[in-house]
Parts: structure tokens; sequence; C-alpha cells
């Protein structure tokens, strides 16, 4: 089974919500090149994935995410980690 950080799986989330990748970024907390040059093609090569909607799609055929799962992030300065709101 693979396995992805919470950070990865925030990511996610937000992609499928349709959420741009600038705004992915202002919502962690991430610059856009940290998003773009880092987590995003990690993600990518552990899923098998070459964009955002292969990334999302190969992720609900593995049970990472449910299918239709649409999640509002909350962002919290004083909190370490991120906070996922489901609708």
């Amino acid at each position: 089974m693979l396995f992805i950080t919470p950070r990865e799986r925030d990511v996610l989330q937000l992609l499928a919500a349709g959420t741009a990748r600038q705004t992915i970024a202002d919502r962690l907390g991430m610059s856009d090149r940290e998003l773009d040059e880092s987590l995003l093609p990690a993600l990518f090569t552990r899923l098998d994935a070459t964009c955002e909607s292969d990334a999302v799609a190969a992720a609900t055929r593995r049970g990472l995410l449910a299918p239709g799962e649409s999640t509002v992030l909350i962002a919290d300065p004083w909190r370490s980690t991120s906070v996922l709101a489901g609708l």
C-alpha cells in the first residue's frame, strides 16, 4: 500500500476540489516554488502521475481519496498542522 504524508493529502484534497496551485501554496503557507519544484513532483512520482488530474485519479483508485472528496483548508498560523474541514 502507498502511504502519503498529511501535507500531500492536503494538496490532493485541494487539487480534487479544483483549487489553483497559487491558492494551494498560500493556504499551506508555502511558496509557489516549493509546491511546484518539490512537493508536487515528489507526489506525482509516488502516484505515477504526470499532472494534477492524474494524481487525483491515482489517489482515488488507491483509496487515498474518497470519490468526490472535497475539503476546505482552514489556515491556522498558530498550529504546525493543517486543519481540514469536510464539506
